[in-house]
């Protein structure tokens, strides 16, 4: 803590090593100023503002990811029905990773500068707008709008996948951020695990192309109205940043940051407002008149963030092993029925259920790792863990499906649910703490962009692998050979704990 002078301000670095990447600390002016702002971070408003955001956001990504996957449990069907490749219809799926690889930069660069509600209120019209061009594509003839319309929702996800950890670190204390975060990926799996289950139930396998083609309709206007709905709520509901994050930008453009020095601007009358961390206390007696201060962080041009991030060998180890274990899980959703159907036929229906619980599973576990994180912070012992319980799922999974033991499928199909997707937030949290000061949505933003290249790279290679006869098995070598590659990346991270060490 810095003391403070009657009514002067401070500016400086807490550690003069790697100056330009380390948080300014300015001291304040009274308690009451303070003590003011603490009171508005921590009222009942903002208490129900904050949850209002989650919860508003998790029904846009958990309708994107239901979108995502909404045509792989019927994928098979779907080729007589359009009368196309096995190829064309995974690409329903692959194209929300293609197009993410190529719209994550602006997508995030819109965040930076138009804000959280802004981001997630593009994310939202092009959801909704992607929902209705799908519908539209459910004649036979019209594969090509069909794929349009996924084209656009896809879009959404680049504003989506990345604002978890952003909105958590925004709207939520440092003790509740890893749930927030958390309970934001668990929303877009709970879409995908609805999408897998609700696919083959309402688009059952029929022989009167008119049935069919009457059930898939039915599916796509019911995803498109829910779209729209969630649309108009994020107009109305979802709440602009807090106060703190304004002043925080504020201050942060007051600041002339440059080689590690900070000038003061005296022309402009800045209140001082807490640290952003004191925002979870509500105990205001711990808060003595000379440790009034906040945390501001220099506004890097976007492409140095980059390049500081690319210059983190910590952060590049876990930018692979993250792609890999997501990239693995991609797969997994997209060709469950290309694995099982061909060696354990005529059980679309069963391998919805697989991936209804494949998803399910993952989301128990990335609500209790949420959980788990905010009480230990043991962010690398985590990862490792159940990188090791993915593998040893992984090769069970092969086992099951190479001697056909249709019922231990499920059962394993949950355990690598729970154990990869569990990954997913404490991936998001763990790349927060070791790149800190960079903002949370650019290093969740790149840890997606890897998990779509991966997940682009490993459906092609194992659809290839699996259209050629009984080579099933082959096919999910790959991917424990992957899974083990990533293993190992996890274990040589060097754990690094800027974002809590500066907060405490």
């Amino acid at each position: 803590m810095i003391p403070m002078e009657n009514r002067q301000h401070v500016v400086t670095h807490e550690s003069d090593e790697n100056a330009d990447t380390v948080p300014i600390i300015i001291a304040g002016n009274s308690k009451q100023e303070c003590q003011s702002t603490n009171d508005s971070l921590t009222s009942k408003d903002n208490r129900r503002k904050r949850f209002m955001a989650l919860f508003a956001f998790s029904l846009l990504t958990g309708s994107n990811g239901m979108q995502w996957i909404t045509f792989a449990p019927i994928a098979v069907q779907l080729e007589g029905y359009y009368n196309v490749t096995s190829t064309a219809i995974n690409w329903l799926s692959q194209i929300y990773m293609a197009t993410y690889i190529l719209f994550i930069l602006p997508s995030t660069w819109l965040l930076e500068t138009d804000g959280l509600k802004a981001a997630v209120t593009y994310g939202g019209l092009l959801n909704a707008i992607g929902a209705w061009l799908r519908y539209s594509g459910s004649h036979p003839d019209t594969f090509w709008l069909l794929m349009l319309g996924q084209i656009v929702s896809s879009l959404a996800q680049s504003f989506t996948l990345g604002i978890p950890a952003k909105l958590a670190a925004i709207w939520f204390p440092m003790n509740q951020r890893s749930a927030a975060t958390a309970i934001a990926v668990f929303a877009n799996q709970v879409g995908s695990a609805i999408g897998f289950i609700l696919s083959p139930i309402s688009v059952p396998v029929v022989i009167n192309r008119a049935v069919f083609s009457h059930n898939l309709s039915n599916l796509l206007l019911a995803q498109a109205c829910s779209c729209m709905i969630i649309i108009i709520l994020i107009f109305i509901v979802f709440p602009q940043e807090p106060r703190t994050e304004k002043l925080n930008n504020n201050i942060s453009k007051d600041l002339n940051v440059r080689y590690g020095t900070a000038q003061y601007n005296d022309n402009e009358n800045i209140p001082s407002v807490l640290d952003l961390q004191l925002a979870r206390d509500d105990d205001q007696e711990s808060i003595s008149g000379n440790q009034n201060h906040i945390i501001v962080t220099p506004r890097h041009p976007f492409t140095r963030d980059i390049k500081m991030l690319i210059m983190n060998r910590n952060f590049m180890l876990l930018l692979i092993s993250y792609g890999i274990i997501t990239g693995s899980y991609y797969a997994i959703s997209t060709l469950l029925g290309e694995i099982i159907l061909p060696e354990i036929p005529n059980q679309e229906v069963a391998v919805g259920i697989m991936g209804f619980i494949l998803i399910i599973s993952g989301l128990v576990g990335a609500f209790l790792v949420g959980f788990w994180l905010d009480w230990t912070r043991r962010f690398k012992g985590t990862t490792v863990t159940f990188y090791i319980f993915s593998v040893i799922a992984a090769v069970a999974f092969t086992l099951g499906v190479y001697f056909k033991q249709l019922e231990v499928l499920y059962f394993i199909c949950g355990a690598f649910g729970f154990f990869a997707t569990a990954i997913l937030p404490v991936g998001f949290e763990f790349a927060a703490e070791m790149t800190y000061p960079i903002s949370e949505g650019l290093s969740s933003g790149l840890l997606n962009c890897s998990a779509q290249i991966f997940g682009i790279s490993l459906i092609s290679i194992m659809d290839r692998i699996l259209n050629r006869p009984s080579h099933t098995l082959i096919a999910n070598c790959v991917l424990i050979g992957l899974l083990a590659l990533g293993m190992i990346l996890t274990w040589i991270i060097k754990l690094e704990r800027r974002r809590e060490n500066m907060a405490t």
